[in-house]
């Protein structure tokens, strides 16, 4: 929401709701093993970057200490966190401190890899030998190639105790918790339990267990190669960082055991989902037809700041609450706003505004990073398999995007005119992510605006929109500035990403989910959506329409459907049946006699509650009435 079709006023506040905000318009391996390590880490992890500002993700050691009892292999462990786009792959070697190798422990050196996808630890193995008790040596990460940029800690002080083997046992790779023990053991003798489906850890030093990070529903805990892992009842997959979960998947789908047992989506129907058949919506199940309501709930787009508090409220809202929303409102649709640097993490700087440090942690070097707890996507991930595990569709919006400048990856802090170069990594996350679910559609860009031109909405901008190139004088809104918009990148011409070029990397990964596209103008001008919208090899495109003062009347919606696709409304207040520009409930109606879904703006957790337990009792519908699903 913000400034709206035919550059009119900015939009009005809703109610108790929301205000305009930041809406505009308105089997990987691990290449190295032990079962036999006495090795311990301090596990400390640091997620600051410290390398290209263009890179998608970050490795570095999981500890910049670890202990190693003599005669044993000390195991030091890599990550590859916030981006798992392209292969990269990072040199390491052991360097001599009062330990010296021949003697003491075995050099060791090489490459590491990780493919596309692949965000598995990594683990380096060094033979330490009898003679090294007291002494020490280190490891240190030496080059790194590929989409990828060092983190810290980059070297590890590896020490050799000969008290470490006698204080605790470390649990063998392939320990699970509940299928073949009560708890792990870690090799910083950290001790993990799993309680109410929550993962807590006990360190060597602490008096007693506290949950590690944020986790929920958890039915797993795996110890492999080293490494901490979950899963959730809905199959997902996190491994430890030593300060946070990690998105990753199964890295040892051999041994564990077969997922969905016990995952609460299969309450919903093994066929749940949605697709797309001639001009309307219909059920995966059986064919009948669905009518999407729903309301977006912002948050996870930066609307109101970008903060892990704001984020956390999202993954804490369980499965049940999400039932108790659904059946108070009679809804069946969650849009979900989302923030694409987030997503991807990546280290971004200012646009223009000088207001990036508003919203992003500051490197201190000009540049910023969106999340550097690497939580989002976890969160992201549980919030929607809480979501659908309820019985209700979701709507992911890519809500906030931005291009990329001179100095890399400029930092959005509101929606983009149109889409940079990280849109298309994205989307092809997301598709690949969601591929095998029907219950999830993707809305490719919340409201394109281009120029913010009227005359231009109708010859070069959706050209643009669509195709791709270059732009100059792009623009974005300012969430921390009124919205106010502003130039990015100084003027300078930028690369905007095409639709085109997104609708055929999501279906490149196999995904066949409902794609949603809007219009130019805020998202508004549906009248020229059937000339500009891009071509879906899968024949499951629909529009989005966001109808804020819209006054040209029912035929261009109408003439939408005739052309053989279907609309969902993906942002209103309410709205007449006459389609004049006027707001009220008695257009609802209309929409549902015609299949056009309805989707409100919406719910936030803005202040960043708890949970999102309030939405039970906060009515949706603005101006009174409600569609009918």
């Amino acid at each position: 929401m913000g400034k709206r079709y035919l550059g009119g006023a900015l939009c009005a506040l809703l109610c108790t709701l929301a205000a305009c905000g930041g809406s505009s318009s308105g089997d990987p391996t691990n290449s190295t093993s032990s079962s036999t390590s006495s090795s311990t880490s301090s596990s400390t992890s640091s997620t600051t970057s410290a390398g290209s500002s263009t890179a998608t993700a970050l490795v570095a050691l999981t500890s910049s200490s670890y202990n190693v009892a003599p005669a044993s292999t000390a195991i030091v462990s890599i990550y590859r966190t916030g981006g798992s786009t392209g292969t990269a792959a990072v040199g390491y070697s052991t360097v001599n401190g009062t330990a010296t190798a021949g003697a003491d422990y075995v050099a060791t050196s090489g490459t590491l890899t990780w493919t596309d996808g692949d965000t598995t630890a990594k683990t380096i193995a060094v033979p330490v030998t009898s003679k090294a008790t007291g002494k020490q040596f280190a490891v240190s990460l030496t080059s790194i190639q590929g989409q990828a940029q060092f983190g810290s800690p980059t070297t590890a002080t590896v020490t050799v105790d000969g008290t470490a083997a006698t204080t605790a046992t470390q649990s063998a790779s392939g320990t699970m918790v509940p299928a073949n023990a009560k708890q792990i053991t870690d090799s910083a003798w950290s001790v993990w339990t799993l309680s109410g489906g929550v993962v807590y850890q006990q360190a060597s030093t602490a008096s007693s267990a506290s949950p590690a990070g944020f986790s929920a529903s958890v039915t797993l805990l795996l110890y492999y190669n080293g490494v901490v892992f979950q899963q959730n009842n809905e199959c997902l997959w996190w491994s430890w960082s030593g300060s946070a979960w990690v998105s990753t998947s199964n890295p040892a789908p051999a041994i564990t055991p077969a997922c969905g047992g016990t995952s609460t989506v299969q309450s919903v129907g093994s066929g749940f989902g949605i697709k797309i058949s001639g001009n309307k919506f219909v059920s995966t199940a059986d064919g009948s037809t669905i009518i999407p309501v729903g309301s977006a709930v912002s948050g996870l787009d930066g609307s109101a700041g970008n903060t892990q508090q704001v984020w956390a409220g999202f993954p804490a809202t369980t499965v049940a609450t999400w039932q108790q929303i659904k059946a108070a409102w009679g809804i069946n649709t969650i849009r979900v706003p989302m923030n694409s640097f987030d997503w991807l993490n990546l280290t971004c700087y200012d646009a223009g505004s000088g207001n990036a440090g508003k919203m992003y942690h500051s490197n201190g070097n000009g540049s910023y990073t969106p999340d550097p707890n690497h939580v989002y996507q976890g969160y992201v991930e549980q919030t929607i398999a809480n979501i659908i595990a309820a019985g209700l569709y979701v709507l992911i919006d890519l809500h906030t995007d931005g291009p990329t400048g001179a100095a890399g990856p400029l930092c959005p802090v509101g929606e983009p005119s149109f889409l940079g170069s990280s849109a298309l990594t994205f989307w092809t996350q997301i598709a690949t992510l969601y591929k095998g679910n029907p219950a999830v559609m993707f809305d490719l860009h919340n409201e394109p605006y281009g120029s913010n031109v009227y005359a231009n909405w109708f010859t070069t901008d959706p050209v643009t929109m669509r195709d791709g190139g270059q732009f100059a004088n792009f623009l974005m809104q300012d969430n921390t500035n009124n919205n106010n918009l502003f130039t990015v990148n100084g003027g300078a011409a930028v690369t905007v990403v095409g639709k085109q070029a997104i609708v055929t990397a999501i279906r490149a990964t196999g995904s066949t989910n409902v794609i949603l596209d809007s219009p130019m103008g805020w998202a508004g001008d549906i009248q020229s959506w059937i000339q500009y919208k891009p071509t879906d090899p899968a024949g499951q495109i629909g529009a989005a329409w966001h109808i804020y003062g819209y006054n040209l009347g029912p035929k261009p919606p109408l003439a939408v459907l005739a052309a053989g696709y279907p609309i969902m409304i993906t942002e209103n207040e309410g709205f007449d049946a006459a389609i004049d520009g006027g707001k009220s409930s008695n257009a609802y109606a209309w929409a549902a006699s015609n299949d056009i879904g309805c989707i409100q703006w919406g719910w936030n957790n803005w202040g960043g509650a708890p949970n999102l337990d309030s939405l039970i009792s906060t009515n949706p519908w603005t101006e009174g009435g409600a569609p009918a699903p």
